[in-house]
Order: C-alpha cells, then structure tokens, then sequence
C-alpha cells in the first residue's frame, strides 16, 4: 500500500485523505462533516485530492446515504473517491449503480 501512496502521490500529483469508516466519530458528528475536514486537512499541494474511505461496509445504511449524497455534490475532477470494504450488499450495488448512470451525476465511471 505505502508503494502504491507514494505513486499516487509523487507521480499522479494526488493529495491523499483517508477515512476509516468504522470511526467513532460518527456516532457524534454527521459523517458529511467529517468527510468534509477531512478532504480539507492536508496537503493543499495538487488539486487532486484523492478520499481512501476504508471499511466501508461498517458503514450503517443512513451513514451509506449521506456519503453518496456528499459525493452527487463533490465529486469531479479535482476528487476521487476509492471505497474499500470486504463486502457488498445490494443496496450498495444500487447506490453505486446509481450513483454511475445519472447524467446529471458529477461522478466518474464507478467499479466495483
């Protein structure tokens, strides 16, 4: 992984943010906040950020929502997202779906 970072960092120009999304925190403070200080701390080197949300299936439904919501209205070129998770669900496999065929989505092609 640290090899794959410092590519990304170094030759892609990325400035990386990572979320683990088992945190606590979420039981304080709405997961849009959070998401939001995290892509603003940092490096402001590149305009490229790039959000690592790890553990993603410890995501709760509401908190799936939020995040998908928060990304319709932030992602583009200058963020990308890589979601990271052991599993997958169905509802998950609609929200990415979703979230990759809306024409008025800002968000890029979407694999799972």
């Amino acid at each position: 992984m640290a090899a794959l970072r410092g590519r990304l960092e170094e030759e892609m120009q990325y400035d990386i943010h990572e979320f683990d999304g088992s945190s606590d925190i979420l039981v304080t403070t709405a997961l849009a906040e959070v998401l939001q200080r995290t892509v603003a701390s940092g490096s402001h080197m590149s305009s490229q950020k790039l959000l690592i949300l790890d553990e993603y299936h410890m995501l709760s439904d509401e908190h799936k929502e939020e995040l998908f919501e928060w990304l319709r209205a932030k992602l583009g070129p200058e963020l990308r997202v890589v979601l990271i998770a052991n599993r997958i669900d169905s509802k998950d496999r609609e929200r990415l779906e979703l979230s990759g065929s809306s024409s008025t989505s800002a968000m890029p092609q979407v694999r799972v």
